[in-house]
């Protein structure tokens, strides 16, 4: 509830002016944010009750007595270890026997058969009932009693899995055409097409995994869900068994204790993969080249301004096996040339060491007119997408079709009807991050800025010429796959576009007059060229303290959104 309030925030934040008459209100609204801030980051305190002085001093008098009589020494804490060494001895007897001249005690069920041969050095009680457990498959339990051994059987356990009973399907393509395409259906057309799909059925797999763990099937065997009872044949069931019930997130499991141990191994990894969670912090941004960088942006620059690490196609900037910009910050010319022309394209990635999109921001500057176009920020768990869209759907004419028929009396008549189609405008972004065990993250990351005018075309049909208004679309997007730390600002840069600006000079009235207007007019026209950037950073949350770093760093941002321009220059001052 807090987070949503915080949110709540971000739109309050947005308005740059404001009523007088809600002044009050907007005090009494920021007094209830920073009290909710500031009790979002307080960890609740353990008080103790204080103790009387008689009573402590009693309990370190006991405790000081205890020490010097050995009772907390290394010798008594330490189980003690002995030396093992037997060949073929019945089981029962070598586990009644284990325990002699112990303060431990053993019961062994009457079932248990079998004989045990083995030479251990220097181990204890608890670690040669694991051994041998793990050699041949004594179970065992072990409480406040004693040790309990337990005959092989097979045994049912009921398993808690906390996962959502959803099924998700996510598609991303991109596509490039060309070509013509007739009237009558001929067509010759060249496509790249980039067509990525994701399906997240966990319950459906988690069944034939499961029946695949407890039938021992090959570890090369590919098991899918609709493999659930070929994945455990008729002659390795022998009374094994698994039940999911995906609403009440419950596993039930029949089998051998040992097979139990390696579900439960299993569940345990995959509910803490599956439920890793990672922040996705984003700035699109569009920059107006300078005269000086018509050809793009200078990212060798990244290297002069700090630690600059990434990939550039397929092959390394720095910290890999090849690099293109050297200790000074130059391209170097030998090492571009030698890598693989086919890793070289347009769009690239680029890892920039550090947190923060400050200093990239303002390296651009440097560089062009800055504009951020959007700053989406979209938390997600392993392995399944995102998305963000920012924008407006709008319905154009995308065909016309003509039907005419014949009537009784000779004459004919003809209608149209218009084919209309939903574009899309504005900024989507669609991210689907991967989490390793040392909180690397690989995203799939599809961004895509649209903007759809209306274009009229003129087109001849049966002699006649006919005037529709098309839609006309202008599309950046990209579709890569990029591997990021930590906290690691990602840049994707290398979109870029013309765009042609006219201004109009005319002298008002005399410019609008027929034929002699033309003296009093003038239109100049400019072209600029400017570059798409989009900025990445995923963090990872590890623990519930990442949260709370968060939620702190967003309190100071507010913050410094309601200082006023001299308080932050005093702030800075000291």
């Amino acid at each position: 509830m807090k987070i949503i309030f915080v949110l709540f925030l971000f739109s309050l934040s947005a308005c740059n002016s404001l009523p007088k008459n809600v002044g009050g209100q907007i005090k009494h609204t920021t007094q209830l944010i920073d009290e909710a801030l500031e009790e979002s980051v307080q960890m609740p305190e353990t008080t103790l009750s204080e103790v009387p002085e008689d009573i402590m001093q009693e309990l370190s008098d006991s405790l000081a007595e205890d020490v010097v009589s050995g009772v907390f020494s290394d010798e008594y804490l330490a189980e003690p270890t002995f030396d093992l060494s037997v060949s073929n001895a019945s089981a029962k007897v070598f586990f009644m026997s284990l325990v002699k001249g112990s303060d431990e005690n053993m019961l062994v069920h009457p079932s248990v058969k079998g004989e045990i041969t083995l030479d251990l050095k220097n181990v204890t009680i608890a670690e040669v009932m694991d051994l041998v457990r793990e050699v041949y498959g004594y179970e065992y339990k072990k409480n406040k009693s004693g040790y309990i051994v337990l005959p092989s059987t097979l045994v049912t356990k009921i398993f808690h899995v906390n996962y959502l009973n959803v099924t998700r399907d996510g598609n991303s393509n991109m596509t490039v055409s060309s070509g013509q395409q007739s009237g009558e259906g001929s067509s010759d057309t060249e496509n790249a097409t980039v067509k990525t799909a994701i399906k997240s059925d966990f319950w459906s797999g988690l069944k034939a995994t499961l029946n695949a763990i407890i039938s021992g099937a090959s570890p090369n065997a590919v098991v899918t869900s609709s493999d659930t009872e070929t994945a455990m044949p008729s002659s390795a069931q022998k009374g094994r068994s698994v039940i999911i019930d995906p609403q009440a997130n419950i596993v039930v499991v029949r089998a051998y204790p040992a097979e139990l141990r390696d579900v439960e191994q299993y569940l345990i990894r995959a509910e803490t993969n599956l439920q890793r969670q990672v922040i996705i912090e984003a700035k699109i941004i569009e920059v107006t080249l300078n005269e000086g960088f018509q050809s793009g942006i200078d990212w060798a620059a990244l290297a002069t301004s700090g630690n600059a690490t990434g990939l550039v196609g397929q092959f390394s900037l720095n910290n890999g096996s090849s690099s293109v910009i050297d200790s000074t910050g130059a391209v170097d010319t030998s090492a571009l040339l030698s890598t693989s022309e086919s890793s070289l394209s347009n769009l690239f990635t680029l890892g920039v060491g550090g947190d923060s999109f400050g200093a990239i921001i303002r390296l651009l500057s440097t560089q062009g007119d800055v504009q951020v176009l959007s700053s989406p920020r979209i938390s997600t768990v392993n392995n399944q997408k995102a998305v963000i869209k920012v924008g407006s759907d709008e319905y154009f004419v995308t065909g016309v079709s003509t039907d005419t028929s014949d009537s009784n009396t000779g004459s004919s008549t003809s209608s149209s009807s218009a084919e209309i189609e939903r574009f899309f405008s504005g900024i989507a972004l669609d991210v689907t991050p991967q989490i390793s065990e040392k909180d690397e993250v690989i995203l799939h990351i599809h961004p895509s800025v649209s903007d759809v005018s209306t274009q009229t075309k003129n087109f001849t049909v049966n002699g006649q010429t006919q005037s529709l208004p098309l839609a006309f679309s202008n599309v950046r997007e990209s579709d890569t796959i990029i591997k990021a730390k930590n906290s690691q600002v990602v840049v994707i840069g290398g979109l870029m576009q013309n765009n042609t600006i006219e201004v109009d000079s005319s002298v008002p009235i005399l410019g609008s007059i027929p034929v002699l207007g033309a003296l009093f007019s003038q239109v100049e026209k400019s072209i600029t060229r400017s570059e798409l950037v989009i900025l990445l950073k995923p963090i990872v949350i590890s623990d519930d303290g990442i949260w709370s770093d968060y939620i702190k760093s967003t309190n100071q941002r507010i913050r410094g959104l309601r200082q006023k321009p001299s308080e932050k220059e005093e702030t800075k001052g000291e």
